[in-house]
């Protein structure tokens, strides 16, 4: 069952990852391609430069949590959240596109 699970989450976390590079891509060639011409991303370079910039803005929150209060469900809850933030911004960033 534990293996399912962690294969589950693994799982969660790739979808998450193309999901968040293709979100990226898309901002990239809506935004930055026709304001600074520059060429557009693909999927792989996108998923690159966000995890970077992820990387680099990362704040550690110094909630100590104990080992056994982080479940199954917490994790994929925070998969689902960064799922969602991905979403709403392609959807805000639709918006803003309809006015350039």
């Amino acid at each position: 069952m534990k293996f399912i699970a962690v294969v589950g989450v693994l799982g969660l976390i790739i979808a998450n990852t193309m999901w968040g590079g293709y979100v990226f891509t898309v901002l990239w060639a809506w935004f930055v391609v026709p304001t600074f011409k520059l060429q557009a991303l693909t999927l792989a370079p996108a998923i690159g430069l966000s995890l970077m910039v992820r990387f680099v803005v990362y704040k550690h929150r110094d909630e100590a949590k104990p080992p056994e209060a982080v479940t199954f469900n917490s994790v994929t809850q925070n998969i689902a959240k960064s799922a969602v933030v991905s979403t709403v911004v392609l959807c805000i960033g639709a918006v803003v596109q309809q006015f350039m």
